[in-house]
């Protein structure tokens, strides 16, 4: 994890965009507005500066980006990035990008999802439901796996250029989830227990 300061990892993080975009133009665009109309693609090199891009194409993406908002108390975004990574048990996002009311946390992943192959569909879409719901992200703007989002390059972020794997996030989110029922069944046994001697 890196901020967005060091020079070298800008170029880095760069280049893994534009690698993993698939794309020699790109749909991009400077505000939120201008998202309500269709925007003509631009060369990608010009696109990756601009503050929304869009993820994903209609056949493949290589990108699960989750929407976090309403958010109570705004982290130092390191502090932040490091919440998500032990609620993921060690698992690095590629960024986690400051918004006006929350985050959004991207994975970037070592293989594309092919949106015409039903069953990797389906699981990406699975793992994207149950990140979103670990990380309390917004339902309406997480669960797509394609659309637009803040690029990384031109806000607050934190990054990391290790790539992800859909098979270990879907392992880590199994895990999380084991944990999480571990620990209700002993509380729930340990208030039996306290009803049992009152």
């Amino acid at each position: 994890m890196i901020a967005l300061t060091n020079q070298q990892i800008i170029i880095e993080f760069h280049q893994l965009l534009e690698n993993k975009l698939f794309l020699s133009n790109l749909q991009s665009c400077n505000s939120k507005d201008e998202l309500n109309y269709y925007i003509k693609p631009k060369e990608t090199l010009i696109a990756l500066h601009d503050k929304f891009l869009r993820y994903g194409t209609k056949k493949a993406t290589s990108f699960l980006i989750i929407d976090i908002d309403k958010v109570k108390e705004f982290k130092q975004i390191e502090e932040y990035y490091e919440e998500v990574v032990s609620k993921l048990n060690g698992i690095e996002p590629n960024w986690v990008t400051q918004t006006d009311h929350g985050y959004h946390i991207g994975f970037i992943l070592d293989k594309p999802i092919w949106l015409n192959n039903d069953s990797i569909t389906k699981k990406a879409s699975e793992i994207k439901r149950d990140l979103t719901s670990l990380l309390n992200g917004d339902v309406a703007g997480s669960h797509r796996l394609i659309g637009y989002w803040r690029n990384p390059l031109t806000h607050n972020s934190v990054v990391s250029t290790k790539l992800n794997n859909l098979d270990k996030l879907e392992e880590a989110l199994l895990k999380q989830s084991n944990e999480t029922i571990n620990y209700l069944l002993r509380y729930m046994k340990q208030k039996k227990k306290k009803k049992k001697t009152n």
